[in-house]
């Protein structure tokens, strides 16, 4: 229903807005807002001025309205309009957006009624990607239609991002006061029609679908002549497909709409990203139009993210595609490249070849998903329903012995997904959150990496896992599994990897047993173990699957292969196709230097010439010094003169080093002093004068992590493996070194770990999976259960308070190499006023369990570790970087087995 702002109501607000505003005129009236066009006095430039409804300002309330569509200000995109200004004045809510010449989308339609198919497909997927940004980071617009659609320039211009959002949240169920409901009819979804349910993203992808029809065809998908008449067909009725009203769209253009616009939420696309991908996808097919077209050629694709470089458009040619002359026993050597670079994505986790050999899977952090390249396709796309969480390169996807399915780990869960995409399936949340790989056996059981240092097995259809092996202190990683169900190789090594050895897992006898020292992965095929060197050289030696055990000497097949952290760049399939990447090995050999970074993301190497394999670093309250935890040694450096010092050499994993308030101090775990299997918090003289100190030990349970306030009176310490959700694993609050029985805080049925103290000890920030996934919170201290706040949004790892305490920095993104920085209120009460990126780099040092980096007292500049090989990488031939596939090498293998 539409209101009349009246003159007095209108000179009112003029007077109250003067300082700040000059109304120029009205522009216009609608469902929920007056709308003005303004005159911005202290930017000087013109704007949009919007009015909230005189009754629904009365039952909103300002402070929880103006609360909430503040969270909107930080979408920033090209296609969102953005908010510059919210208040109240004179007793009237407004906002404030940019003034946008041009029309309506809506004002296009009622014009021309249809638009050109390219064009409209490009519109539709721009605002795809606007919707994209927004949803993750947590709003959802819930009233998409073309009126609040503007076109800037041709280019579509999403308006009034999240102030439905803002309106819903701020009434608390009381909108039926006001007569108004949120969306508009044409393009509400069908849970918002019936409102049984809160929207979700999947509520303006359907809003989205049905603005796309309409500029298709030229009417919405359910016309009617009265709301009620719109809502019914919503609910009960089917759309005609847009080809029956406009022969001229596309198949894959239609099956996308009609996707988008499913009745039921998890029938439709799982995110706009997924609906911009099909629609730019000739081959994307859904429902009646995907029955016409044989399953061999058609799979539910989305738009390829990135595209498959190769040495020459020929010799893809006739890799994939079979060129003349080509036998299918022919062996076929090309190098190719899946990756814009190695930090990418990685041959060892994130690659996987189908057992017929026509197929490849891989992880791709940069396009965010998992992506499919066949053999008669130039492009990878992305697979539908497998988008990436988290460490991406971590997925390790693997395919069923019969090619019809693909396993991959999601952010803490094994799922698995068919291989023409859908719907994931979770299998088991019992992983591996650092090392995971999978083998999908022939007997129809998964292998994989299970919390701490154990090796699972769950059924394909999902349900209890059982516990196979479990090491006392090595990892298990590295999984292939052996025909017949028989057993899985898998290497066991130590922190960092440094002397790597081949074990057979025995499925009958339940019993491991090492094969081979300096082995860094293990194959079987033509009746042989397969194995790669630490030296990057591949062996074949006899082995007999019934003992589980070599059988004669072994002879060499190649060289040249890449060895990344003690872990061999090379895949190998069923069919006989073989993948592997070449080059010198990366990794341990090259280790981490430090570097500083101002929050542009600007790099400065701080000492080229020195550096290893660090975990931890820590600066000093001065900024002068770093406390670093390199090749298991605890070193101090003096940042000003490069003088060194060596405080520890127990090789502890994770020592996870910290400063005294006075920068006097360092303390760190140790295990020297204390009972076998236990470790303490020592603590020693920075410049080495003194002998270390036992200063705090806790037990028995394990005593994992402490954080400090800035004067160094409170700490929290945090007991128990973080991979494990049992009674140990807790937060204790300690007041004192003494105190002999810290206070209990905070015990729960998930994951959380990495706490970090306010400087002035009253809040924690920590990471919890609660929700699924690892995401920042942060509680009060010491009652942490009276409030609990959501500092990131789309996942957060190694969170860190400014030494101001008005900022919560924290990693999200692929590999955590996205910094990300919340600004915070403490007082009165705790609020997050803004979530900004800060920057991305790649090849650093990052750490699920616990914060690789530092910020400087001032909060501009991090400190962090690069991998030394990073710019090598960068500088490296084309060639030295990509990956040599090879097909039929069964065959070449037989002929060197033969002529021992």
């Amino acid at each position: 229903m539409l209101f009349a702002m009246s003159t007095e109501s209108m000179d009112r607000l003029t007077a109250a807005l003067a300082d700040r505003y000059r109304i120029e005129k009205k522009l216009g009236e609608g469902g929920m807002a007056t709308v003005c066009l303004a005159q911005d006095l202290k930017h000087e430039r013109q704007v949009a001025l919007k009015v909230l409804k005189p009754e629904l300002s009365v039952v909103l309330g300002a402070e929880r309205f103006l609360s909430e569509i503040r969270t909107t200000a930080t979408l920033q995109h090209p296609n969102i309009l953005p908010l510059f200004d919210s208040g109240e004045a004179d007793g009237q809510l407004f906002y404030v957006m940019p003034y946008i010449e041009g029309e309506s989308l809506r004002e296009r339609i009622d014009r021309e009624r249809q638009l050109p198919v390219d064009e409209a497909v490009a519109l539709v997927c721009d605002v795809a990607e606007a919707l994209q940004v927004a949803h993750e980071a947590g709003v959802i617009h819930r009233d998409i239609k073309p009126a609040n659609i503007m076109l800037r320039a041709g280019k579509p211009v999403v308006a009034d991002f999240g102030i439905a959002l803002a309106v819903s949240a701020a009434g608390e169920g009381r909108m039926t006061e006001t007569g108004l409901s949120l969306g508009t009819p044409y393009y509400m979804s069908p849970e918002q029609a019936s409102a049984d349910r809160v929207p979700t993203p999947a509520s303006d992808v359907y809003s989205l679908g049905c603005v796309a029809y309409e500029i298709l065809t030229g009417e919405p998908p359910f016309p009617g002549s009265s709301a009620q008449a719109v809502l019914a067909k919503i609910l009960t009725g089917d759309a005609a497909r847009p080809t029956e009203l406009r022969r001229s769209i596309p198949p894959h253009v239609e099956a996308a709409v009609m996707k988008a616009i499913e009745r039921l939420p998890a029938d439709r696309f799982t995110s706009p990203r997924e609906f911009e991908r099909a629609l730019r996808d000739p081959s994307f097919r859904w429902g009646r139009a995907a029955e016409a077209v044989a399953p061999a050629s058609v799979g539910r694709w989305r738009a390829a993210a990135l595209i498959l470089a190769v040495v020459s458009v020929a010799s893809l040619t006739a890799l994939f595609a079979g060129g003349p002359g080509l036998s299918e026993k022919t062996v076929s050597k090309q190098r190719i490249s899946l990756w814009e670079d190695l930090a990418a994505g990685s041959v060892r986790y994130g690659l996987a070849i189908s057992p017929d050999g026509n197929t490849l899977v891989f992880a791709d952090r940069t396009a965010g998903s998992l992506m499919v390249k066949h053999r008669d396709r130039l492009d990878p796309i992305p697979l539908a329903g497998a988008e990436l969480a988290g460490d991406g390169s971590l997925s390790a996807p693997v395919f069923s012995p019969d090619g019809e399915w693909i396993a991959y780990f999601g952010a803490s869960t094994l799922n698995k997904i068919p291989v023409g995409g859908g719907t994931p399936i979770e299998l088991t949340d019992s992983v591996s959150t650092g090392n995971r790989e999978v083998a999908w056996l022939d007997d129809g059981s998964l292998v994989y990496n299970g919390p701490g240092w154990t090796l699972k097995r769950v059924s394909a259809e999902g349900g209890p896992s059982e516990t196979l092996y479990e090491s006392s202190s090595n990892f298990v990683v590295g999984l292939t599994g052996l025909p017949k169900g028989r057993g899985v190789l898998f290497n066991s090594c130590d922190n960092q990897c440094p002397n790597p050895t081949l074990w057979v897992f025995d499925l009958e006898s339940k019993e491991a047993r090492e094969l081979l020292p300096d082995v860094v992965r293990g194959y079987y095929a033509a009746e042989s173990l397969l194995y790669v060197s630490g030296a990057g050289a591949l062996f074949a030696t006899p082995f007999d699957l019934g003992d589980l055990d070599i059988q004669g000497s072994s002879v060499a097949l190649m060289s040249g292969i890449r060895v990344r952290s003690q872990h061999a760049d090379l895949k190998l399939g069923a069919s006989g196709s073989l993948l592997y990447a070449t080059g010198d090995a990366i990794g341990v050999e090259g280790g981490y230097h430090l570097v500083w970074a101002d929050r542009s993301g600007s790099v400065e190497v701080i000492d080229g010439t020195w550096g290893g394999e660090m975990t931890v670093v820590a600066l000093s309250p001065d900024d002068r010094h770093v406390v670093v935890d390199l090749d298991q040694e605890l070193w101090v450096r003096d940042l000003r003169d490069r003088t060194v010092t060596r405080l520890a050499t127990s090789p502890v994993l994770d020592q996870r080093p910290q400063w005294s308030a006075d920068g006097r101090e360092v303390y760190y775990f140790d295990t020297t002093g204390v009972e076998e299997g236990r470790r303490a918090l020592h603590r020693r003289r920075a410049d080495g004068s003194d002998e270390s100190q036992i200063y705090l030990q806790l037990g028995p349970t394990a005593f994992e992590e402490v954080a400090w306030s800035e004067n160094g009176e409170v700490a929290i310490a945090r007991l128990g493996d973080r991979l494990a959700a049992t009674p140990e694993n807790s937060f204790r609050l300690i007041r004192h070194p003494s105190d002999s029985v810290p206070k209990q805080l905070l015990e729960a049925d998930y994951r959380f770990w990495a706490p970090t103290l306010s400087p002035d000890g009253r809040w924690v920030a920590y990471v919890s999976v609660e929700s699924g996934e690892p995401e920042v919170y942060v509680r009060p201290v010491p009652d942490v259960t009276s409030a609990r706040y959501t500092i990131s949004v789309g996942g957060g790892l190694e969170p860190l308070w400014s030494p101001a305490g008005d900022e919560i920095f924290f990693r999200s993104g692929p590999s955590g190499r996205v910094f990300r920085a919340a600004r915070v209120r403490t007082s009165p009460t705790f609020e997050v006023v803004s979530r900004d990126s800060l920057f991305a780099l790649r090849s650093l040092r990052t750490s699920v369990a616990h914060r690789a980096y530092d910020v400087t007292q001032d909060g501009q500049r991090f400190v962090l570790m690069r991998s030394q090989n990073a710019l090598i990488r960068e500088e490296s031939r084309e060639e030295e970087r990509s990956l040599v596939l090879v097909e039929n090498w069964f065959e070449e293998l037989r002929a060197i087995l033969d002529s021992r």
